[in-house]
């Protein structure tokens, strides 16, 4: 398996370079749609007005409650279509987790492992979806509190769509494997997922280029390096999926000479 960096961001190396780009073209449709389309009011002037006071303002700001937020019933309207959009578009990129992970099997001569037919597949992402819905805003409720905790639990996290979508486990046995598969790789996922985010930092300076020139362009331009990071992380998770099954964690026993150490443990 190649190991280059350069490979996450190979994302039309696959069988068919057209299953990523219809893909890349539909996360870019979800995620530009309330750019393109909105629906609602998305006018915020009152709600920064309001923002600004409270800022300058701590006893107002202590004494404020949620009803005095001046949010109109069409910006909450915008606000959540905006939301289902960007939650759709990440759901959807995990699919080529999948992919990525269904042709490495079909194409080794040696493979034990099974293959998941792609209809399969998609009901699985169906289905994860349903799920993270329901879970999702009591989850982010809490990752409030414990905002730490699940900064550092994004390496593990990365894996669940992988261990699912793979066909190697189930909805709720996926959230098991996807800590144990991680096993000794956690340092490596960490760092090359820092590494895919520092790109998205720098290439997040052109639409603020661009936005001194048009404001549309600006937010399509975002959307669109949005899409192309939400799929070098989906690529980078099953590239290390596939390496982790082939080189799983060897823990080095105990008083063991360097010599005696299993060779996938020194990788």
């Amino acid at each position: 398996m190649r190991n280059s960096i350069l490979e996450i961001f190979k994302l039309e190396d696959l069988r068919s370079p057209w299953t990523s780009r219809l893909l890349f073209l539909l996360l870019l449709l979800i995620r530009s749609f309330p750019i393109l389309a909105p629906i609602g009011d998305t006018d915020f002037t009152a709600f920064y007005d309001w923002a600004e006071t409270m800022l300058n303002d701590t006893e107002k700001m202590a004494n404020a409650t949620v009803a005095d937020i001046p949010l109109t019933k069409g910006n909450l309207l915008f606000l959540g279509i905006s939301f289902a959009s960007l939650f759709l578009c990440v759901m959807a990129s995990t699919i080529y987790s999948g992919i990525y992970i269904r042709e490495y099997r079909m194409g080794k001569d040696d493979n034990t492992l099974p293959v998941i037919k792609t209809g399969n597949m998609i009901g699985r992402l169906f289905l994860m979806t349903l799920l993270l819905a329901v879970i999702s805003v009591p989850a982010a409720a809490v990752s409030v509190f414990f905002i730490f905790v699940m900064v550092m639990a994004v390496p593990c996290i990365i894996m669940y769509p992988s261990c699912y979508l793979s066909g190697d486990s189930g909805i709720f046995g996926a959230a098991k494997d996807m800590i144990y598969r991680t096993r000794g790789y956690y340092l490596t996922n960490a760092k090359n997922i820092c590494i895919i985010l520092l790109l998205n930092w720098i290439l997040g300076f052109i639409p603020t280029l661009i936005e001194q020139v048009s404001e549309p362009a600006a937010m399509i331009t975002e959307s669109f390096i949005f899409v192309f990071i939400l799929l070098a992380l989906a690529r980078y998770a099953g590239i290390i999926y596939c390496r982790l099954l082939e080189h799983p964690y060897v823990p080095e026993p105990v008083g063991t000479p360097d010599n005696d150490i299993p060779d996938n443990y020194r990788d």
